[in-house]
């Protein structure tokens, strides 16, 4: 089993540069892939941390080399993508709220 926790970071807005810092900083962590809907902020974002970019979270989920999915889009998108990152066999940090409802941060629990 490696040491290196792989991450990707799905939403590359006002709060996702705090995400990547942080998850940097920790030893054996590395950033492998970030997703944006904005092409262009997606590219910069993943220029800026050395990481792949996709515009489709999706694509990122599928990905063999992300084992941890960091989620920083807006609240209302939480709860269905932390659910196909779970199914996908991630693991999950989402940003807060988790989620909008009580029905939807039970079905991400």
């Amino acid at each position: 089993m490696s040491d290196v926790l792989r991450f990707g970071l799905v939403g590359c807005g006002r709060v996702a540069p705090r995400h990547a810092e942080s998850l940097l900083s920790l030893p054996g962590a590395q950033l492998v892939a970030v997703a944006d809907v904005r092409e262009t902020r997606a590219q910069r974002f993943s220029a800026q941390y050395q990481a792949a970019a996709h515009t489709d979270y999706r694509a990122l989920l599928a990905r063999q080399d992300v084992d941890v999915v960091s989620i920083c889009t807006p609240s209302g998108l939480h709860a269905q993508m932390a659910i196909e990152a779970m199914q996908a066999g991630k693991h999950v940090i989402v940003e807060k709220p988790i989620a909008l409802s009580l029905d939807d941060a039970d079905r991400m629990i």
